[in-house]
């Protein structure tokens, strides 16, 4: 006879509860598997709950938390009785397979279970949340990150990513109905177990089929994150709602003396540029950020001038780019994507600007309100570089217009605000530098000296110190205004 846990021997098997000796055989391969998935799935939980989510919450009773308990809540959701349910199926499983083939009833251990299932539902309808909070936690939290880093080279997670094992439940439930599907279609019709296992088939099925589209999302969002993980200096979170990846590859940029390779990612609301840099011991590059460009303020030209060949124009407001790809159907590619995200993030933009029309007709919008609006957008407009010095993620300082002026000026705002855009580049910011300290200095050695002929003696040396820190003050605000 064989060992019950790895082969199964034919001779043992007896048609006592209907079906051939054939149709026996397929459903222990069947019963096989699923008892050696479920195994894997298990140990996978308990992996989240021993080697993440209790050192976090026991972090938090000891009083140096890394996460908050809303955090921790979010990110991990209902694995634990998840882990739980699973636990209880790999027994039952198992249980069944010490009797088998004299007890085959598989079908009634799913039934029992398919009751708790919306516990994987409510699981998944979390999952874009926990994501989002685990993207931005890894990110803003420097503890947590590293946290993170020494939690996943544990013994017990084996270098695997946290995000690889929140997404199994997600892949568990569905493989369920693959799992049943298998075994009712090895099961003969006249078998004890067969009507259990095809009602069992069923309910899983149409929760799958309910979390079909949340599913696919789940696999888009770990898509993106293991690029965002994969790049260094990153100054941006990649992971926002409504965000797809659409291709990513190798363009070569025209430089100012030769082509550099660069790894483009397209998404279907921006565009990034990153530096490949070999990983040694890992087939995906580690890669180098550089910028990004929303598809909104993007234009593309398929053709580039000169005689390279499979060459276009990526176009900006501030920027054009020459990009190369190494085929004419990998060219055909970019070209295609960027004309059509290019044109989708326009219309989006469009729509909301006509909202916001829509929203003006019975609300006059002020100057102030318009001026910290254009400052957002301007934001969103901006590459963020590596070589950016300042937190890009702190709020743009923003200041209240006076109400009499504003009421002053509500008849001119649209030429006012453009006319200040229009004398707002860096090289004009730095003419700007220049008058102020001549003028600056002109006062400082002027106003005092007449004051100390009248005898203000004081009054002429507070004066000025008063006007030296205010030109300090002023070429500094100014001179940020530059570096954003």
């Amino acid at each position: 006879m064989g060992n019950k846990d790895t082969d199964l021997d034919s001779d043992q098997f007896q048609p006592l509860l209907g079906g051939t000796n054939e149709d026996a055989e397929d459903r222990g391969d069947v019963v096989q598997d699923l008892i050696q998935d479920e195994s894997e799935f298990v140990k996978n939980m308990q992996t989240v709950v021993q080697v993440f989510m209790l050192p976090l919450r026991e972090a938090v009773l000891s009083m140096q938390p890394i996460l908050n308990q809303d955090q921790i809540k979010t990110i991990f959701s209902t694995v634990e009785v998840i882990l739980s349910l699973s636990s209880k199926l790999q027994s039952d499983l198992s249980s069944v397979w010490k009797e088998w083939p004299q007890q085959q009833n598989i079908g009634e251990k799913f039934l029992e279970m398919t009751p708790y299932l919306n516990l994987y539902a409510q699981y998944l309808g979390n999952f874009e949340s926990a994501v989002f909070t685990l993207s931005e936690c890894a990110r803003q939290q420097p503890a947590f990150s590293s946290f993170l880093e020494t939690a996943q080279s544990s013994a017990q997670a084996n270098n695997t990513s946290i995000f690889s094992l929140l997404i199994m439940p997600l892949e568990r439930v569905a493989s369920y109905s693959e799992d049943l599907e298998r075994l009712v279609q090895c099961t003969e019709s006249s078998h004890a177990d067969y009507e259990a296992c095809n009602r069992a088939m069923n309910k899983v099925l149409q929760i799958c089929i309910g979390l079909e589209d949340k599913l696919i999302r789940a696999k888009e969002l770990e898509q993106i994150w293991l690029l965002q993980q994969s790049i260094k200096s990153l100054t941006v979170n990649l992971l926002e709602p409504g965000r797809k990846m659409i291709r990513e590859g190798f363009l070569f940029k025209q430089g100012k003396m030769d082509l550099k390779a660069r790894w483009f990612v397209l998404f279907n609301d921006i565009i990034i540029c990153t530096e490949a840099i070999e990983n040694p011991g890992n087939s995906r590059y580690r890669l180098l950020w550089k910028w990004r460009m929303p598809l909104s303020q993007a234009g593309v030209d398929p053709f580039a001038p000169g005689k390279r060949q499979h060459g276009f124009i990526l176009k900006s407001a501030r920027k054009n780019y020459t990009l190369y790809a190494d085929s004419e159907e990998t060219h055909k590619g970019w070209v295609d994507d960027l004309k059509e995200y290019i044109g989708l993030a326009r219309a989006n933009k469009s729509g909301s600007s006509n909202l916001l029309g829509a929203m003006s007709n019975s609300q006059s919008v002020s100057v102030s309100n318009y001026l910290v609006d254009k400052a957002k957008g301007d934001e969103d407009d901006e590459f963020v570089t590596a070589k950016k010095k300042r937190d890009p993620e702190r709020p743009t300082p923003s200041w209240k217009f006076p109400p009499k002026l504003n009421d002053a000026f509500k008849t001119f705002d649209d030429r006012l605000i453009q006319l200040c855009q229009r004398w707002s580049s860096p090289n004009y910011i730095r003419f700007y530098l220049f008058l102020n300290f001549f003028f600056s200095l002109e006062v400082m050695l002027i106003v005092p000296v007449v004051l100390l002929m009248y005898g203000e003696d004081g009054l002429g040396t507070e004066l000025n110190f008063i006007i030296f820190l205010c030109w300090g003050m002023c070429s500094f605000f100014e001179t940020h205004h530059l570096e954003d």
